[in-house]
């Protein structure tokens, strides 16, 4: 395999990450630098100000390009999340079992792009059971039909949304060769390599700042989606509760994951101060109240949730929970899952990548390098240097 460069964009409701790497001969990615800009013109999964949101991803990428340098033929992927993201399912039949399984996905991909219209654009088609599976091959325990048909896990989102983005980032020198959804390429990036025959259902969550990514998987992505809440209700909580500027408000919270819960009710007074206070000397059991409850919350609205929105024929009994995301580090939110879903939970950050992105955070912008390394375009053509580039946009101006 030719080495190639990738770029993974992370767009979340703080800050955009970015990592770079190269494709390796094992299909793996060697993450070499890492940049990150704070967030802008998008909020809960929704995107407010295309301009000001290329203009953020264009400071990330900045970052990493001061030190590397960015070249013609790099390609970038950028994730989205939240309300960005339409998800459904669809039958999708014909000659398919007469290919080799390998080749299912894509032709799930051809016939899916098929039928669908202009206003949505595709960005993964994850074949999710089968009526007559060759061999003993199953996904699931449909019934076998004389007829058969892949149910198909659709992920999408609103092409006129994403083309304007995507112009935004042209206008900014940003050229985007393909965009994910962070929660498909999430849960993928956990299992990848992982080999089981037992049936275990799997609830997978990346719980950022403003959105909760969930992707529910059993020896495939069984149904996805995102919910418009996150640790940013955590934060607000808190800077009401104490008076504390948002940045503080953040610090507080960090400091609270590190500490021990049995200090509820021991009387513990906690420092809480920051450049230019001296007065937030906050009882334990007052800021453990505040950040209990809204977790409690939040795992209440991801419960209700995922119960009207889990698609036909997957149950809502989970095996296990995996959590990822800045929010996984407060205690609390472990605690609560495993009461609420009654299965154990576990904290997972990136595999197979340098300690210093083996980071729960980092959950979504290794697994969006990963699916590019999978899924790389042709090699840009960089003829011509800038002569060519500009005879190139004259082409596309034209419509040649």
């Amino acid at each position: 395999m030719e080495k190639r460069r990738i770029i993974g964009v992370d767009i979340g409701s703080e800050a955009v990450k970015v990592l770079m790497g190269t494709t390796e001969n094992s299909g793996q990615v060697n993450i070499f630098a890492s940049g990150s800009a704070p967030t802008m013109g998008f909020l809960k999964g929704r995107i407010v100000d295309a301009g000001a949101l290329a203009y953020a991803v264009k400071q990330a990428i900045d970052c990493v390009s001061v030190s590397e340098g960015i070249r013609s033929d790099d390609c970038v992927f950028i994730g989205v999340s939240g309300d960005l993201l339409k998800v459904r399912d669809e039958l999708v039949g014909g000659d398919i079992l007469d290919a080799p399984p390998e080749d299912w996905e894509q032709l799930c991909r051809e016939k899916v792009l098929a039928a669908s219209d202009a206003s949505e654009r595709i960005l993964h088609t994850l074949p999710r059971s089968i009526s007559a599976w060759p061999d003993t091959a199953e996904l699931d325990s449909e019934p076998v039909s004389t007829s058969p048909q892949v149910r198909v896990h659709v992920v999408s989102s609103e092409a006129l949304v994403m083309e304007s983005f995507q112009t935004a980032l042209q206008n900014v020198g940003i050229h985007v060769d393909g965009l994910v959804a962070n929660p498909v390429v999430g849960v993928l990036q956990l299992f990848d390599g992982v080999s089981r025959s037992e049936p275990l259902r799997y609830l997978f969550l990346d719980v950022g700042a403003g959105t909760v990514d969930w992707a529910v998987y059993d020896r495939t992505v069984l149904a996805s989606g995102s919910l418009p809440v996150g640790g940013e209700y955590i934060t607000r909580d808190i800077m009401q509760g104490i008076g504390v500027s948002r940045l503080h408000a953040e610090e507080i919270k960090r400091y609270y994951a590190r500490l021990d819960r049995q200090c509820y009710g021991q009387n513990v007074l906690l420092d809480c101060n920051d450049y230019g206070t001296v007065d937030k000397n906050v009882p334990f059991d007052f800021l453990y109240d505040i950040v209990e409850s809204r977790v409690e919350e939040i795992v209440q609205l991801m419960e209700e949730h995922l119960m009207e929105n889990l698609p036909e024929g997957v149950p809502g009994k989970m095996d296990q929970v995996f959590m990822s995301g800045g929010c996984s580090a407060l205690p609390g939110m472990s605690q609560q899952l495993e009461q609420v879903f009654a299965a154990p939970v576990q904290v997972v950050q990136p595999r197979r990548t340098g300690m210093e992105y083996a980071r729960p955070d980092y959950m979504a912008c290794v697994g969006i390098l990963q699916h590019a390394a999978a899924h790389l375009p042709a090699r840009k053509d960089d003829s011509g240097g800038r002569w060519g580039s500009m005879v190139r946009h004259m082409r596309k101006l034209l419509g040649n």
